[in-house]
């Protein structure tokens, strides 16, 4: 048998932020795999709450504010009153104007939210999820 090809590494973005969600401040950290997955998790001392999300399901852990969902795009768009779709997350996390956005959206699932991106980079030294090639 021919040898396999070797694994191309994928792109992804990187975004750190730091978000106040009700009053906590947190930091976090974003990657996002375009078309494919977003993956951002969220630290105070230690790890708080961390969001996973592929074109069809969303996951949410976060324990300490009493959180946990894993659901379609259907349930979130009932919660935020609005249709939310995968690619609509993805053009809205990359736009000139993703702090606000995403402000609007976490409000309208009921938080109050502050959040600022103080970097975002392109990686295409790792392979999805994360590891060397």
């Amino acid at each position: 048998p021919a040898p396999a090809a070797p694994r191309m590494p994928r792109q992804l973005t990187v975004a750190t932020f730091t978000a106040t969600v009700d009053g906590m401040t947190a930091n976090g950290q974003l990657r996002m795999a375009e078309d494919s997955l977003l993956w951002a998790t969220a630290s105070k001392f230690f790890e708080i709450g961390r969001i996973m999300a592929s074109k069809d399901s969303v996951w949410v852990n976060a324990p300490l504010a009493g959180v946990r969902f894993a659901g379609s795009y259907a349930d979130v768009s009932a919660r935020a009153k609005r249709e939310v779709t995968f690619e609509k997350v993805q053009r809205m996390l990359t736009a000139d104007d993703a702090e606000r956005q995403m402000e609007e959206l976490v409000r309208m699932m009921g938080f109050d939210a502050t959040i600022k991106i103080s970097a975002r980079r392109k990686v295409d030294t790792l392979t999805f999820p994360f590891t060397k090639p």
